[in-house]
C-alpha cells in the first residue's frame, strides 16, 4: 500500500473523564505502525476493568526484540523476544470493584477485597503505575505521542489505550438524579 501520513494532533481531556478515541495511523495500509522504540512503550489511561486487564494481558506478551540489520527477517528464538514498557495511569491508588460495595457496607468484605491497591495488584509484573490525572495528549506524526499529567510529568508512548470507563447519566431518566445513588 501507499504510506499514510499522521497529522500532529493535540487533545485536551475534559474533567468529565470522557475521551472518545485516540488512534495512530498505520505506516502502510494493512501493516502495523512501526515504532521508534523497541520494545514498544504502551500507556494505558484508566485503571478500571478495561485498563487494568489490558495492562496485565499485555505484560504477559513478548515482543520482537530490535534487530541490528534492516532486513525484515524475524527472529523466532526466545532470546529475540522482550517485554513492552507498560504504564498504567489512574487518578486513584485503588482498583474499585463496585459490585462488592454492598458487601463492604454490610461488613461481609474487607476494604482490600473490594478496593485493592494498584501497587498490590501489579506486584510481580513489569507494569509501571502512575497515580495522576491526564491533562492532555499530544500525538506526534509517526512517533506515538505524549500523555501529560497533572503532576507536571509526561509519559511518552508508541501506543495509547484509552480506558476511562463510563459515568452514569441520570439525566436521561426522569427522577433518577434525585432518587438514585451511583457508585461513580
Amino acid at each position: 500500500g501507499t504510506p499514510m501520513k499522521t497529522p500532529h494532533v493535540s487533545l485536551r481531556v475534559s474533567s468529565s473523564r470522557t475521551l472518545s478515541v485516540v488512534t495512530a495511523a498505520a505506516s502502510r495500509e494493512g501493516e502495523a505502525r512501526s515504532t521508534p522504540h523497541n520494545p514498544p512503550r504502551i500507556c494505558i489511561v484508566g485503571g478500571g476493568f478495561g485498563g487494568l486487564y489490558t495492562a496485565l494481558r499485555l505484560d504477559g506478551l513478548s515482543w520482537p526484540a530490535p534487530t541490528s540489520s534492516s532486513t525484515s527477517q524475524q527472529r523466532t528464538t526466545s532470546s529475540a523476544l522482550s517485554k513492552a514498557n507498560i504504564t498504567l495511569v489512574d487518578a486513584g491508588d485503588r482498583f474499585v470493584f463496585k459490585p462488592l460495595m454492598y458487601e463492604l457496607l454490610t461488613g461481609e468484605a474487607k476494604r482490600d477485597e473490594v478496593a485493592p491497591l494498584f501497587a498490590d495488584l501489579l506486584d510481580g509484573t513489569d507494569v509501571n503505575f502512575a497515580r495522576a490525572s491526564v491533562t492532555g495528549v499530544t500525538m506526534e506524526p509517526d512517533a506515538g505521542g505524549i500523555v501529560h499529567l497533572d503532576d507536571e510529568t509526561s509519559i511518552p508512548f508508541d501506543y495509547l489505550v484509552v480506558a476511562l470507563g463510563n459515568k452514569p447519566r441520570t439525566e436521561m431518566v426522569p427522577g433518577a438524579r434525585s432518587s438514585c445513588l451511583t457508585f461513580s
